[in-house]
């Protein structure tokens, strides 16, 4: 019994995640009511308020499932590449499984922009960041190692550009294929060298 409730209650939340995503990215965070989000996941105000007590929380939920998500992705796809690969085919063969669509893109800015507003969202976002960003520090350095490639920077300092890289609006915007691929295989080629 309890394993199907927190099941079910797993399965309510990735809805409510879901569907602030989608309308986070059409009207903007504060434009959207929890109504909005209920009426777009299917759910009361009460299955709302039993998985989440603010709007804050849902954001941060959101910035926390994307990146777990993006994660898995990424691992997966470098677990199923040969191992004979360049640093180039390496990067694009784990960055072509990101699925973050444009409604992603908005949401992730939006919430971005509602903590550079707001100092105290502000440290939860850093603290959830603080959370998941080991996990991209693991996967860098098993794709460095993979490709026998070593760092010029520290690991976090090129995590850091390839996220500006990858969430600037400009990047995210583009109707260029391969874009934000070509730009982080750019800086990957400078800022890393072959082992000795």
């Amino acid at each position: 019994m309890t394993i199907e409730l927190t099941r079910r209650r797993s399965e309510t939340r990735r809805r409510l995640v879901l569907a602030a995503i989608e309308e986070f990215s059409r009207r903007g965070i504060d434009a959207t009511s929890v109504e909005h989000l209920c009426a777009a996941a299917g759910f009361t105000r009460g299955a709302f308020y039993s998985n989440f007590a603010t709007k804050d929380d849902v954001c941060v939920e959101v910035m926390r499932h994307v990146a777990e998500d993006q994660v898995a992705l990424y691992r997966s796809s470098l677990a199923a590449l040969p191992d004979e690969m360049t640093t180039e085919q390496i990067i694009a063969g784990i960055l072509d499984v990101n699925q973050a669509g444009p409604e992603v893109m908005r949401t992730l800015m939006e919430i971005d922009l509602r903590a550079y507003r707001d100092p105290e969202f502000g440290e939860r976002v850093d603290e959830m960041r603080k959370d998941v960003w080991p996990l991209y520090v693991d996967l860098v350095t098993s794709a460095a190692e993979r490709a026998g490639l070593e760092f010029e920077v520290d690991v976090e300092d090129l995590l850091l550009i390839f996220e500006a890289i990858w969430h600037h609006p400009r990047t995210a915007a583009s109707d260029q294929p391969g874009l934000r691929n070509r730009l982080i295989t750019a800086v990957a080629r400078h800022l890393t060298r072959e082992k000795a």
